[in-house]
Parts: structure tokens; C-alpha cells; sequence
């Protein structure tokens, strides 16, 4: 199952942080094409880089 949530007027840098299976969260960074080479360089990595499997939890905080 893929969840995608959009939230107005939400200000968090690109970053959030996801669970690692029950030992600690992890830091994630939106990746596009402006700011990663390898994703300009591959099709398969464009339609991926943003899918993080999550079991547990995810923490977004607005930087505003």
C-alpha cells in the first residue's frame, strides 16, 4: 500500500524522518532531479527515490 499526503502551508525543509524497523528513526531528504545527479542519470531511480518503507512512524516538523 503507498500513502501520499500533501499539506498547505507546511514548511519543512524537504526533510522528514522515518522508523527503522523499531531502532531509531532515520533522516530522509526529499530528492529531485534539481538537487540529485544520480536521479537525472537513471528512470528507474526517479520513480523510487521518494518510496521509504515505513512499519512504524513518521515525523515531520514544520521549520517555520
Amino acid at each position: 500500500m503507498i500513502a501520499a499526503w500533501k499539506v498547505l502551508d507546511f514548511n519543512n525543509g524537504q526533510e522528514f524522518y522515518t522508523d527503522s524497523n523499531g531502532l531509531g528513526m532515520i533522516k530522509r531528504v526529499v530528492r529531485t532531479q534539481d538537487n540529485d545527479e544520480i536521479i537525472q542519470k537513471s528512470n528507474f531511480l526517479q520513480s523510487s527515490a521518494n518510496y521509504y518503507p515505513i512499519t512504524q512512524g513518521i515525523v515531520l516538523e514544520d521549520k517555520d
